[in-house]
């Protein structure tokens, strides 16, 4: 369904109200982030102080204890007590007094007891409790021995909703041995430091705990709590500095911070509901998010104004441009109003009014291109035919010519004559090619060759040229010169031919070498550089970009020297463009050139890389001679009747001639032939309409080769006539030898 521009206006207009409520929920989200983390940060630093406090508190009371172990003189004073119990005055104990007295830390007391647990001396001093068991001795012993490698330990007493921290410092003799241990009590209660923490840091409902090194709740602003293992947290998960997560319980989320205290292996966590301790971010969110929403509805809503104001006008407009579009040039577009839009409306008729007269004239210019076009397809046709005709009598008949018994001087002018035609029948060859490269008509092939094949195919012909000029014609291949590849064999030969020769014609004295180099390969692709490297006369540094262009040669003096019309590079470049390649020339004067192309191929497989040797001539089905095999030629020429009936007879064949397709339907109704040559073009019924006729008549009886004879040089001769029914196409002029590989390959074996 096709949308009008009102409909994509609304579109557009909501797709920018919900950008603007995404962009509003996305800064909400950010603000709230930004929110979050600074409570979150505040829980960290809560609990971190604190921890830091109760580490102290508890580092300073275990130096002091420490301090005093150490001394010699009390362990000595152990010693003295067991060896004689009933003396109470030791000095020792005196000292003990004095560093106790009123402690800011062990506001619980301190003890010392022997290594069995009796009470040896005590601050504040209590004569009753002296001899009598500690009663936390059995918690204390177990608590050292849980930590062999240390000299103290850590124990919580509870007794009436209260708890103190006892700190616990062994005492050892000079053998290391334990003979009693110095025990300080430190008051812990909720109206200390839990409370404390809990100061300014807890939303409504929060609590605090201190938790030991077994999981349970040293002091909390909770009273329950003490006592208490806290169901969602686990001591070994909680190490370090502060941390504030949020914990999913079954029944609400918990916002829990956690400091550790190390030198007691114990815990300062905090917990609170995380809605009551971020409800005035949420609330803020909330506020932040409306005001944005209603800004976006005022905004959307003037938007929604100018487009309505504007959509409707803009839908002619569109309407309007569709017309023209299709082709409507009459109309005209009526607009009242005298804002921008009006003028637009104007100038689309400025412009509907130059696209008319535009239209006019591009019609009649496109009517006399294409009569020009096929005027022009039409000449070269029909002077492709005209021209070739003749010489494939003048060709023909001198090869005949030079086949008899001629005195030298009658055979350097028979071979004049046949230099000259050929020379002639070049150059036809050269406009046509191009001619049809600038229409378009080249279709590439794409069939397996060998490098090799490629190259003897173009300096066979050319060999003879070389030599008489005293030139050496040399080729260099790569090591793997016999590798298939994929590409049009018959254009890569055309432009190695032009470069080739081109490179004859322009070198008096030396060689012309022929260079293949793999510059680039893969396992499926690769790009191959083939190179001409010349001993002419080279070319100036200002004329090489010039070389390439059609109807072009570097000096006048050239064309007058060598000849030629200057198509043969042009015509390498642009098969070399077609076949998606470069080319270009490396030149001095005096010292010779090298022309070179680079052209892409594909690797064939080994089983599509089935290619027959080129250097090795295939040897013939059969040889034609003396075998009397009955031909008939269909042809009205008759020049062209007279060297085809003398070249069959040469090779040994039988000849009937006819001079139409009429004709020869007649002939075959009543004889058999072997083969019949059929020209295309004659009076009365030409060369296709004949083949398609003799197909039909033929039906469920013997099939008779027909090899189509044209001086046609255009595409898609060869097609039409395969379509009509033939089996092969010589094209004129054609030589003896090309006239008996035809009849090679289609005559059907025969013996007289």
């Amino acid at each position: 369904m096709k949308l009008g521009l009102k409909h994509k206006a609304y579109i557009v207009l909501a797709l920018m109200m919900l950008a603007a409520v995404a962009s509003s929920m996305a800064l909400g989200q950010s603000y709230f982030g930004a929110e979050r983390s600074r409570v979150f940060d505040a829980r960290r630093r809560g609990v971190d102080d604190t921890a830091t406090s109760v580490e102290q508190l508890l580092t300073r009371g275990l130096d002091r204890l420490q301090t005093v172990a150490a001394l010699p003189a009390l362990a000595y004073g152990l010693q003295l007590q067991e060896q004689a119990r009933e003396e109470r005055q030791i000095p020792a104990w005196t000292t003990l007094h004095y560093l106790f007295f009123e402690s800011d830390v062990f506001t619980g007391g301190v003890v010392l007891v022997n290594r069995t647990g009796q009470i040896i001396w005590s601050e504040p001093s209590d004569i009753s409790r002296l001899d009598t068991p500690y009663t936390a001795w059995p918690r204390v012993q177990t608590a050292l021995a849980r930590q062999p490698d240390d000299d103290h330990a850590f124990v919580v007493e509870r007794a009436q909703g209260a708890a103190e921290v006892l700190v616990a410092v062994a005492l050892f003799d000079q053998q290391q041995e334990r003979v009693g241990v110095l025990i300080g009590a430190i008051p812990v209660s909720s109206a200390t430091v839990a409370q404390s923490l809990a100061r300014g840091l807890l939303s409504v409902g929060g609590a605090a705990h201190l938790v030991d090194a077994r999981g349970e709740v040293v002091a909390s602003t909770r009273p329950r709590a003490l006592g208490q293992r806290l169901a969602y947290w686990q001591p070994s998960d909680e190490t370090g500095a502060g941390r504030v997560v949020t914990r999913q319980l079954p029944d609400d989320e918990l916002l829990t911070a956690t400091a550790s205290v190390p030198v007691a292996g114990w815990h300062v966590v905090t917990e609170e509901r995380a809605a009551a301790a971020l409800a005035d971010v949420r609330e803020l969110y909330v506020a932040l998010w409306v005001t944005r929403i209603v800004f976006t509805g005022i905004m959307v809503g003037v938007l929604l104004f100018v487009v309505v104001s504007f959509t409707g006008p803009v839908e002619q407009l569109t309407v309007a441009a569709e017309r023209i579009r299709a082709g409507d040039l009459e109309s005209e577009f009526r607009l009242d109003r005298t804002d921008e839009l009006g003028v637009l409306a104007e100038a689309l008729n400025g412009m509907t009014s130059s696209l008319r007269d535009q239209a006019a004239e591009l019609e009649r210019t496109g009517v006399l291109a294409e009569a020009a076009s096929r005027a022009k397809t039409e000449f070269l046709a029909k002077v492709s035919h005209e021209i070739r005709t003749p010489m494939n009598g003048v060709l023909g008949m001198t090869e005949l010519l030079l086949g008899t018994s001629l005195s030298s001087t009658q055979r350097q002018f028979a071979t004049t004559i046949q230099r000259s035609a050929n020379s002639l029948l070049s150059l036809i060859n050269d406009i046509l090619d191009f001619s049809k490269i600038e229409a378009g008509k080249v279709e590439l092939e794409r069939v397996v060759f060998t490098f090799k094949e490629a190259v003897h195919d173009v300096l066979a012909p050319l060999q003879e040229g070389a030599e008489s000029k005293g030139l050496l014609l040399t080729s260099e291949l790569p090591t793997d010169e016999r590798r298939a590849v994929w590409g049009d064999v018959v254009r890569v030969r055309q432009v190695l031919t032009n470069i080739v020769a081109n490179a004859i014609k322009f070198t008096a004295q030396g060689h012309v070498t022929v260079r293949v180099l793999i510059v680039e390969k893969s396992d499926a692709h690769g790009r191959v550089r083939f190179e001409v490297q010349d001993t002419g006369i080279g070319i100036a540094a200002a004329n090489r970009d010039r070389v390439f262009e059609p109807f072009v040669q570097t000096e006048g003096s050239t064309t007058r020297l060598y000849g030629g019309t200057g198509l043969g590079l042009a015509i390498v470049r642009e098969l070399t463009e077609q076949m998606q390649g470069t080319c270009g020339v490396e030149s001095e004067p005096g010292k010779g050139s090298t022309f070179w192309v680079e052209l892409p191929f594909d690797w064939a497989t080994a089983e599509e890389a089935i290619v027959p040797d080129a250097a090795a001539p295939a040897a013939p089905a059969r040889q034609a001679e003396g075998l009397g095999l009955r031909i008939l030629l269909v042809e009205d020429n008759p020049v062209n009747t007279m060297l085809a009936k003398a070249m069959l007879r040469n090779l040994g064949c039988k000849v009937q001639n006819a001079t139409n397709g009429l004709l020869a339907l007649e002939v075959l109704n009543g004889e058999s032939f072997d083969l019949v040559l059929m020209d295309l073009q004659m009076p009365v019924m030409g060369g296709e309409d004949a083949s398609r006729e003799i197909r039909r008549r033929e039906a469920g009886r013997a099939r008779v080769p027909v090899i189509a004879l044209t001086a046609s040089a255009l595409p898609g001769d060869l097609e039409n006539c395969l379509q009509a029914g033939m089996d092969d196409l010589l094209t004129k002029p054609y030589t003896q030898a090309q006239l008996r590989t035809v009849i090679e390959q289609w005559a059907p074996a025969h013996s007289t």
